[in-house]
């Protein structure tokens, strides 16, 4: 249709994580640190090294544009989310922006039950094309699990896990409304 811009699955999940990440912050007690949409600095380090964004890119000024761009190569691309079902794309890709990529990689591979080594090769990329709601499910159930012992590991970080929790929830409704099997 003339006039309507196609949004890929990148786009629509960028833009669900973007609604959970705030602008600027500089928390001591956030595992993240110094963030800005999500992007810590040290994430921006490795962008700037990667040459995914200028050398004089300051995290406090970050745009959209360029934590899309970070998002994209960094962590979109690094779970291969575009080769998974739509639904669970969008819940590995946040995971890995909110713990990392092989923080998430090991809970996707726990929950489609296949040897944990926090790689994203070709046995948990197909592993998880062939998990379906069920793999979703316990998915999202690891994920709750690790906030929870997270929390009660370091209690420092308690004050964090009701909003962790909230956003996995809300993922989670995103990610069944966009399915977890290929149509």
């Amino acid at each position: 249709m003339e006039g309507r811009a196609f949004v890929t699955p990148f786009d629509a999940a960028v833009a669900i994580v973007l609604l959970h990440e705030g602008g600027y912050s500089n928390d001591v007690s956030d595992p993240g640190k110094e963030t800005n949409l999500g992007i810590t600095a040290a994430t921006l380090e490795i962008a700037k090294q990667r040459g995914i964004v200028p050398h004089e890119t300051v995290l406090r000024a970050l745009t959209a544009d360029t934590a899309k761009d970070i998002y994209r190569e960094l962590y979109w691309r690094a779970v291969h989310a575009d080769v998974l079902p739509s639904g669970l794309a969008l819940a590995l890709f946040d995971t890995a922006v909110n713990m990392g990529v092989g923080a998430a990689v090991s809970l996707l591979q726990g929950a489609v039950k296949i040897q944990v080594d926090a790689v994203m090769g070709p046995d948990t990329i197909r592993a998880a094309q062939l998990a379906g709601e069920d793999g979703l499910d316990n998915f999202f159930a690891a994920r709750v699990a690790r906030y929870c012992d997270l929390a009660a590991r370091k209690p420092a970080l308690l004050r964090f896990r009701n909003g962790w929790l909230r956003r996995c929830f809300a993922i989670a409704r995103a990610a069944a409304s966009t399915g977890a099997v290929r149509a």
